[in-house]
């Protein structure tokens, strides 16, 4: 046999510029529209976590006064870790200790700094009595990141519920 004097076609492999631009602009299309959507959902979670976390608290506030015999309070975080804050600022997080004074007993449980853009809240502490009834008019803490939002309220008999809020 002879060697073909035409050469064998040459295989080329890879993406023609048309190819890359298309794939380039359905991925553009597709961040347009998941990048705003994905930081919903992170913001929803954020503020469900914040919820809970607070929620614990005055779960547990209200159990260990009923098992202790004894008034277990809940306070906004201050400068220190174990120190009551004078503003209703429960976004740097929250303090649990026995008693009700305003200097802070024993310390049972300190929760972490807030991921909520905005925590408001009607009081500054909740106060658990050996019944498990909150002290003083109903108590509430509305938390918002984003557009979304969530409200946890405390009843004076000590029972906890959550709602919707509106955070625009």
């Amino acid at each position: 046999m002879h060697p073909s004097v035409y050469p064998a076609p040459h295989v080329v492999s890879g993406f023609t510029l048309v190819e890359l631009l298309v794939t380039l602009s359905v991925l553009a299309m597709l961040a347009v529209v998941g990048v705003p959507a994905w930081q919903g959902l992170v913001e929803t979670h954020r503020i469900s976590a914040d919820v809970r976390s607070v929620q614990q608290a005055l779960l547990y506030a209200r159990n260990q006064a009923v098992t202790r015999g004894q008034e277990v309070s809940v306070c906004a975080a201050g400068g220190g870790a174990h120190v009551c804050g004078e503003k209703h600022d429960w976004k740097q997080g929250w303090v649990v200790f026995s008693g009700d004074d305003e200097s802070v007993g024993t310390v049972l449980r300190v929760g972490e700094r807030l991921g909520a853009h905005s925590v408001t809240a009607g009081r500054a502490k909740a106060v658990f009595n050996a019944r498990g009834e909150a002290r003083g008019s109903n108590g509430s803490w509305h938390f918002c990141a984003g557009g979304a939002g969530r409200s946890l309220i405390l009843s004076s008999s000590g029972r906890l519920r959550q709602t919707t809020a509106d955070c625009s």
